[in-house]
């Protein structure tokens, strides 16, 4: 039975130590950009930015629709193909089918601005995207270095502990032996409480400092981890991997940049409405219609599509729309006053 208890606890021990996640700083990197919660999210928004270019470039393809129908129809109906009413008990059916494309040759620019609107949203959110990752990068170093600050206080205030406990020890022999006062056991104790206390206190920030570092991860926290030493060199690497950037290099002030780009492209998007819109329209169509007759015998056509029930359309539409807003009692001459200014009402 104890052989079988041993062997429990070995093979529990060393499941622990398997499971054991040991972060280096180069890991923590990785990590960061794989799991953390921001990263992801920014990460979507730069697809649905792409997704918004595409949508954007798609505008410019002509729109191609393609429309079937059948209906059954009993009694007294009109059948809009053959041009009849149909009376009686009997059953009729009609068939269509049609092919329509639509294209906007000129619409003021505005798929133009469209697709430059989309483009500085996508650089815009590539920005925000390495501007976040500096500010994880910043935060992923002093979460680590402060959780190996803890890992070593703590460390040492374990061993200052022990030394405390040895220090006991010792001061309780000597008080068998009457070579010392009650004092100098009760300052020993004393020194053993302050240093568990320390302990406890170091232990505690080492523990915050490693779920403030799993939750910056990603890292759930009922994962055990350790923390190494990190290499100076590599930390040194992280904090000058941007190299000499000048100020027109920092993230805000691209954002800054971007954002006024984006404002004048949204005014000329919106004067895009004063100018004229070109389009074209084409269109085939064709019908069936059991109750239609040939013209020239007068029999039903029930296994042939006349000519005349075919239809070809083409259609070019300029429109052009101009609105002026009328602000009644905007000038003198309107309101009533006497000062002999007038300016037109519509603006």
């Amino acid at each position: 039975m104890t052989s079988i208890k041993l062997s429990f606890s070995l093979f529990f021990i060393c499941t622990v130590l398997n499971a054991q996640t040991k972060l280096t700083l180069e890991y923590c990197l990785v990590l960061l950009r794989s799991q953390n919660e921001d990263i992801r999210q920014a990460n979507i928004n730069i697809l649905l930015a792409e997704e918004d270019v595409k949508d954007a470039k798609n505008a410019y393809i002509p729109t191609l629709s393609f429309g079937v129908g059948h209906s059954y129809n009993l009694g007294l109906a009109f059948d809009q193909v053959a041009g009849q009413l149909i009376t009686g008990n009997k059953w009729s059916n009609n068939a269509n089918a049609n092919i329509s494309t639509r294209a906007t040759l000129f619409q003021g620019f505005a798929l133009r601005n469209k697709l430059k609107q989309s483009l500085i949203g996508l650089e815009s959110k590539e920005v925000q995207m390495n501007r976040l990752e500096q500010s994880l990068k910043l935060e992923l170093l002093a979460r680590y270095f402060e959780a190996v600050a803890n890992k070593s206080l703590h460390q040492t205030s374990q061993r200052q502990l022990q030394f405390a406990q040895e220090q006991l020890n010792q001061e309780q022999i000597k008080f068998q032996l009457e070579t010392n006062t009650l004092v100098d056991v009760a300052q020993a104790e004393s020194q053993v409480a302050s240093s568990e206390l320390t302990g406890i206190i170091n232990l505690t920030s080492y523990t915050n400092s490693l779920i403030a570092l799993k939750q910056l991860l990603g890292i759930p926290l009922t994962d055990s981890i350790s923390i190494e030493n990190p290499i100076l060199k590599l930390a040194t690497g992280v904090l000058l991997s941007g190299g000499k950037t000048s100020g027109a290099d920092d993230p805000t002030i691209q954002l800054a940049a971007l954002s006024l780009r984006q404002s004048e492209l949204n005014l000329k998007y919106a004067k895009g409405s004063n100018y004229p819109t070109v389009s074209f329209s084409g269109g085939y169509g064709t019908n069936y219609s059991s109750e239609r007759k040939d013209y020239l015998t007068g029999a039903y056509c029930l296994y042939c599509v006349s000519v005349l029930g075919r239809s070809v359309r083409s259609q070019y539409t300029i429109k052009c729309s101009a609105e002026r807003k009328y602000q009644p009692g905007c000038c003198g001459c309107l309101s009533g006053s006497k000062t002999g200014l007038c300016s037109d009402p519509y603006q």
